[in-house]
């Protein structure tokens, strides 16, 4: 049994009262795709903890919803964030999770309105080290962007851990032969700056998580994003047409060598890097 597998068994769930277990903090610390967002404590260990509490009545699409379970369950690796345990009462779902305690990815780059080079590679590192773990237990995110990245300082450095499965998918389907086979999606989701064009047109494969990574590295070397408009429609259509560019003052102190970095993600999906080749570039 792989070591995925495993862990899955060991995300305990429980039914009844998590406050038995857990004090919420007040207010809430945001509201994601399927609920509202806590800041918790142990009360046991008397550490920090996220708890997404999901109301059952508001579960719309609930293979939608469970995707985010199965793949926290599954993934286990330093920039995935951890699943602790789950609660389930009458009315809720409760998910434990890790606490960051240094913000997203996003608010960082706004403080600084970007990063250096040099800073930005490390991140991005990181970064694509979630993707080839995810993408290795064939699943691809759908919604990659600085939101959801969380950082979490070390003293080696900044850890990036990737968030929010809500969207997530596997992107393989086991045939009749009992073999896996690369299943292209067909679904448009998503957030539109960073969608491919391929989501656009609703026929994509995983590699969709790669252009979503170009245009993150795009705002982290530059502090806006590659593809813009007044409406999605008009984003939609500058990303269908590739219509980006190294143009403002900004880019002048950027290296050659990482504008071509880009250039191998924002692009035609036969052409793009796996997160593999990206690492290793």
């Amino acid at each position: 049994m792989s070591s995925s597998s495993n862990k899955e068994l060991f995300i305990k769930e429980r039914e009844g009262d998590i406050s038995q277990f857990y004090e919420f903090q007040e207010p809430p610390i945001g509201e994601g795709a399927f609920g509202v967002v806590y800041k918790g404590v142990d009360k046991l260990s008397k550490e920090f903890r996220v708890i997404k509490k999901i109301a059952k009545s508001k579960i719309r699409n609930p293979q939608r919803f469970f995707n985010e379970i199965t793949a926290l369950k599954t993934l286990d690796h330093p920039n995935v964030i951890k699943l602790y345990e789950s609660f389930e009462d009458d009315y809720d779902v409760f998910l434990v999770q890790e606490f960051c305690d240094d913000g997203e990815l996003f608010d960082y780059i706004v403080e600084k309105d970007h990063l250096t080079e040099f800073e930005a590679a490390a991140l991005f590192k990181e970064i694509l080290l979630s993707l080839i773990y995810c993408h290795k237990n064939k699943i691809c995110h759908r919604d990659l962007k600085p939101e959801n990245f969380m950082l979490s300082k070390t003293s080696e450095g900044i850890t990036v851990k990737l968030i929010d499965f809500g969207l997530s998918r596997s992107f393989y389907k086991i045939e009749n032969t009992g073999k896996d086979t690369l299943m292209r999606m067909k679904t448009k989701v998503g957030t539109a700056f960073f969608m491919a064009p391929e989501v656009i047109l609703k026929d994509y494969t995983n590699s969709c998580d790669m252009w979503s990574a170009g245009c993150i590295l795009y705002i982290m070397l530059s502090g806006y994003p590659p593809f813009d408009g007044e409406s999605e429609k008009e984003i939609y259509d500058c990303i269908i047409k590739g219509e980006y560019d190294f143009e403002d003052d900004i880019w002048n102190d950027v290296s050659d060598e990482a504008k071509k970095f880009i250039k191998k993600l924002l692009c035609g999906e036969k052409h793009r890097m796996s997160a593999k080749k990206a690492l290793k570039h």
